[in-house]
């Protein structure tokens, strides 16, 4: 997974996520006066149930362990800059008018009925499952829809942009260049001559780093969860309620087309007319494979167009339209019923996604309820009796013998080593599960002595020393082909000859490829990386550009985000920011 556009998704998702509902758990954070801040960021404040909740969302989408530790830190970027656009909003006294908020109201999905219209009844009975008033949920709106508008209108990302022909030529061949290097990898088998150290070396370094010479903390915890399909269970899906679905969507009645794509409106216009007068055609402008896509369905296009692709004939090409993508010209190929196979797939996967999206409401009545009552006082053994749930009990336990040895439940490590004992058990939505977690029992962490912790002491010297030789080795290297002296291989030391690097590559660090394509002249040599454990060093052996066209949206895109760093940057300068890295560290 990219972990980058991962994290960029991460920024939109987490704006729609604080403007669809207000949940219980927000109103009850309120009124817990003991909640642990995270970040404070000029007038506002990052909870740490409110980053949490949404860190454990998104990390159940990711399996490494790096990349978790990635996403932790990029996420709590993410909210900082948006707390710090609230400040800004709040300054300026930007505010949403009554009109806003009812158009918000009526257009969210969840407040409407199957005709897609907005719903009172629906609306007052969704307030009524998360147990806050029509006033309150409105409040909220006011305070965060100005956020999204503020987004959306400043920094509108589907904005084609061109600095003309010749410089956008620079730019792409500027940003699609492929350097060739000469890559010296640099392994811990170079180094063969660390001495023993002496007693006093080994005292020193341990009253050096103390504090990480620790018995871990132990504790003992009852927890509670409640798999996806406890709610999947409580779910039945009629035929006759997905055969509806298929009928309003016209889900059976399916096109072929050929659909041809470009940056700007006046280039579609200009393709249009030239087909019409017969001067070129779809197959001559691409290849048909690349452009041709089948069995779709209305809801496939925009709304605004559906109607009007739909309506054509075989053979007819449709007037021009946008999307996210570009701007659009399709071809009727063929007008056609679904077979009878696609259709039995059809009908499961509406079928699965019913049960997910019914599961997923179930889900969230759960949640909202057992919190309300948690709230006004029940306990986890309350809950687990009314609801016929197994009550779970582990510890005394570290972290690290959890991570080790309880592999199924490293999704509430986070909880158990970051409540108090006795902590009110709220339950928390991780996605594949719902669980709540109350610690009964903290046996804290505990100082080993010189003696106890000897063998780790060791370790960290060799480590350290290990790392200062390989330095040592890298710097002697860079020096060797600076004064175009050959490297040879011997052990530990290896020659990995015409390496093709991208800006984009994801096989070497950031930091490798920034300094291959900040290198000016061939033959140059870029100064030692530490990667892994490991030292690497790069000789620029060529530098190839490539022909191509430089994408007008991709480069507004890149704008808005130099924009929105610069703003980000102005606001870090007006709005002071602090980070609690003690809480940060113990999730």
């Amino acid at each position: 997974m990219n972990i980058k556009n991962f994290c960029m998704k991460i920024g939109t998702l987490l704006l729609a996520f604080l403007l669809i509902f207000v949940y219980v758990s927000n109103l009850i954070m309120d009124y817990d006066n003991k909640q642990k801040i995270v970040a404070t960021v000029g007038n506002e404040v990052i909870l740490l149930d409110e980053y949490k909740r949404l860190y454990q969302n998104y990390s159940s989408q990711i399996s490494s362990d790096e990349e978790q530790k990635i996403l932790k830190y990029d996420l709590l970027d993410m909210m900082i800059k948006h707390k710090l656009l609230f400040n800004l909003i709040h300054d300026l006294g930007l505010e949403i008018g009554e009109e806003s908020v009812t158009k918000h109201i009526q257009n969210t999905k969840y407040f409407q009925n199957d005709k897609g219209e907005f719903d009172k009844k629906i609306f007052y009975t969704t307030l009524d499952r998360l147990h806050i008033t029509e006033d309150e949920y409105i409040s909220q709106l006011k305070k965060k829809l100005p956020l999204l508008m503020f987004n959306t209108v400043i920094f509108k990302e589907n904005y084609p942009v061109t600095f003309g022909t010749q410089i956008d030529k620079q730019i792409y061949n500027h940003r699609y260049q492929t350097r060739v290097v000469d890559i010296i990898k640099i392994t811990k088998d170079a180094v063969t001559d660390i001495p023993e150290p002496e007693e006093k070396d080994l005292l020193d370094l341990y009253e050096e780093n103390k504090p990480s010479f620790q018995y871990p903390e132990y504790r003992t915890a009852q927890y509670i969860i409640v798999d996806s399909k406890y709610f999947e269970d409580l779910v039945n899906i009629s035929d006759e309620e997905v055969e509806k679905i298929i009928n309003k969507q016209a889900l059976k009645d399916q096109r072929n087309i050929l659909n041809l794509i470009f940056s700007t409106k006046e280039e579609a216009e200009h393709t249009r007319k030239a087909i019409e007068a017969g001067e070129t055609s779809f197959e001559q402008i691409s290849k048909l494979e690349d452009i041709r896509i089948n069995n779709i369905t209305k809801d496939f296009l925009p709304t605004d167009s559906r109607e009007k692709v739909f309506s054509l004939k075989e053979g007819d090409i449709s007037q021009i339209f946008n999307s996210s993508f570009g701007w659009h010209l399709i071809k009727v190929e063929s007008i056609h019923q679904i077979s009878d196979n696609d259709l039995f797939d059809l009908k499961e996967k509406i079928r699965s996604a019913l049960i997910n999206q019914k599961s997923f409401e179930k889900k969230n009545d759960f949640i909202n309820q057992v919190n309300y009552k948690i709230h006004n006082g029940s306990t986890i053994e309350d809950i687990s009796n009314e609801y016929n749930l197994q009550l779970h009990t582990i510890g005394p336990v570290s972290a690290q013998q959890m991570e080790q040895d309880r592999k199924d439940l490293t999704s509430i490590i986070s909880f158990i080593f970051s409540r108090n004992k006795d902590q009110k058990s709220y339950f928390n939505d991780l996605g594949k599960a719902v669980v709540s977690v109350k610690v009964i029992e903290i046996i804290p962490p505990k100082s080993q002595s010189f003696e106890e912790s000897k063998p780790l002491v060791l370790k960290l010297w060799r480590d350290k020393s290990t790392a200062g030789k390989l330095s040592e080795i890298g710097s002697q290297v860079v020096e060797q082909l600076t004064n175009k002296l050959n490297v040879e291989e011997t052990q530990g030391i290896k020659l990995i000859k015409a390496q093709h690097i991208y800006r984009n590559s994801s096989d070497y660090p950031t930091a490798f490829i920034e300094k291959v394509f900040n290198i000016k002249r061939v033959e140059s040599v870029t100064h030692p990386i530490q990667y892994n454990g490991e030292i690497i060093v790069g000789i620029l052996k060529k530098m190839q550009t490539s022909e191509g066209k430089l994408d007008a949206l991709n480069t507004g895109k890149r704008i808005m985000i130099s924009l929105q760093e610069q703003l980000i940057n102005y606001l870090e300068s007006e709005y002071k920011v602090t980070i609690d890295h003690s809480v940060l560290d113990g999730i």
